[in-house]
């Protein structure tokens, strides 16, 4: 009896290891692609890169809302609760990884911090600020079961603001 009580707590722990192992493989999908969570779902609509630019002259949307100097990396996203409880979101649930591992949090966003109802829906843009040339790694969200969603980032994809006839660059 002792050797069966043993032997079905092993099992439990080999499935709940297994089960752990599964969950924590992360979804890879490309921009634009939708891709279901635990709370609703999550897509990344559009990733631009722009220059910050230090110049004087009326306030620009990339000025107000990044470091000045730098390049950044800007991601559009939307999220979607269909959970009964609804989803909680933040823009702390995203962050950029690099194709050497190197993760970062955003230095801003418009998202904040809420409460999603079910059947609703949020667009926002998180942002990442000296971030010149990133072409390889993804854009990663945690979706609430912990399993991560990463979103590859290609040379393709990530599309550079157009230069205004002034030298500076256009927010889109």
């Amino acid at each position: 009896m002792v050797a069966v009580v043993a032997l079905s707590l092993v099992g439990l722990v080999v499935a709940a290891v297994f089960v752990a192992g599964v969950r924590a493989r992360p979804v890879v999908v490309g921009i634009g692609s939708p891709v279901g969570t635990s709370g609703g779902s999550v897509v990344v609509t559009r990733v631009g890169t722009t220059f910050v630019p230090t110049t004087q002259g009326p306030p620009t949307a990339a000025r107000m809302a990044g470091t000045e100097g730098l390049d950044q990396l800007q991601v559009w996203v939307e999220l979607t609760a269909t959970a009964r409880g609804g989803l909680e979101y933040s823009e702390d649930d995203f962050r950029l990884v690099t194709a050497a591992g190197e993760a970062r949090t955003p230095d801003g966003s418009t998202l904040g911090d809420g409460l999603l109802p079910r059947g609703g829906t949020v667009s926002g843009q998180v942002w990442f600020d000296d971030v010149p040339g990133i072409s390889d790694g993804w854009v990663e969200y945690a979706d609430p079961d912990g399993r991560p969603v990463r979103v590859a980032l290609t040379p393709q994809q990530v599309v550079p603001a157009p230069a205004q006839e002034d030298g500076g660059t256009h927010h889109g």
